[in-house]
C-alpha cells in the first residue's frame, strides 16, 4: 500500500517536471539566441559531415529533452524555410505525439502501422507547420523489427528528395543501441545531454558506440 502511494507520488512529481521542460521548450523558435545556437549546430554537422538525415539521441534513457531538442531542431529549419520531416522513432517512450497533439487531430497512423500492418503510407506523414511534416510512434515491445524492416529503409530512401532535412528522434544510445540497425541512412548524429542530469560513462559509452560504428 505504502509502496503504490510512493510511486503514485513519484510519478506524479515526473509527470510536473516534465510539463515543466515541455514548456520552457515551447517557445525557444521565437527566442534569437535559441534560433542561433541551432543554426551553430547546423553549421559544425555541414562541417564535419551532412545534415540531410539526423539522429538525436540522449545518453539518458527515458529522457525528454532528444525529442524536445528534434522538435525544435525542425523547427528552426522550417523557419529557415527548409522542408523538414521529423520522425519519432523511439519506441520506448513515444513522447512526440503527446508534446505537440494539441496542434492536431487524433486521425493519425503510427510509424508502427505503416510498417508492421501495412498501412497506407499517406496518413503517416502528419503537417505540423509550413515546411514541417512529422510522423509519430507508438510503445513497441520489439523496435528492432521496425529497424530492420525494408519498408522502414525504403520510407526514408523515399523521402530524401522531398525534405531537406529528415531529423529521426532515437531512443538512448547507452540503453538501446537500435541506431545501429538504420546506421546507414544517417548522415549525422547529435547527441543531447542535460547539465547535473547526464552521467559521464552513459555519455563516453555513447560516444565510443558512435566512433564504433
Amino acid at each position: 500500500m505504502l509502496l503504490n502511494f510512493a510511486m503514485r507520488k513519484e510519478k506524479k512529481k515526473m509527470e510536473k517536471n516534465n510539463n515543466k521542460v515541455i514548456e520552457r521548450f515551447a517557445n525557444t523558435t521565437k527566442d534569437a539566441k535559441s534560433i542561433e545556437s541551432i543554426l551553430s549546430i547546423q553549421n559544425n554537422i555541414n562541417i564535419y559531415g551532412n545534415s540531410k538525415v539526423i539522429a538525436i539521441s540522449s545518453p539518458t534513457d527515458k529522457s525528454l529533452y532528444s525529442v524536445l531538442m528534434s522538435k525544435t531542431i525542425s523547427e528552426v529549419y522550417s523557419i529557415e524555410c527548409e522542408k523538414v520531416l521529423l520522425i519519432d522513432c523511439d519506441f520506448y517512450n513515444a513522447y512526440l505525439f503527446d508534446i505537440i497533439n494539441k496542434n492536431l487531430n487524433n486521425d493519425r497512423i503510427s510509424i508502427n502501422s505503416f510498417i508492421l500492418e501495412n498501412k497506407e503510407i499517406t496518413n503517416c506523414i502528419c503537417n505540423f507547420k509550413d515546411n514541417m511534416d512529422v510522423v509519430f510512434c507508438e510503445k513497441e515491445i520489439y523496435p528492432t523489427k521496425i529497424f530492420a524492416s525494408k519498408s522502414f529503409g525504403q520510407f526514408i530512401q523515399d523521402n530524401l528528395k522531398r525534405y531537406t532535412h529528415i531529423i529521426i528522434n532515437m531512443p538512448s544510445l547507452a540503453a538501446h543501441q537500435d541506431v545501429l540497425l538504420i546506421k546507414d541512412v544517417i548522415t549525422a548524429i547529435a547527441l543531447v545531454v542535460k547539465k547535473d542530469f547526464t552521467k559521464k560513462c552513459d555519455l563516453f559509452n555513447s560516444i565510443n558506440l558512435i566512433k564504433d560504428y
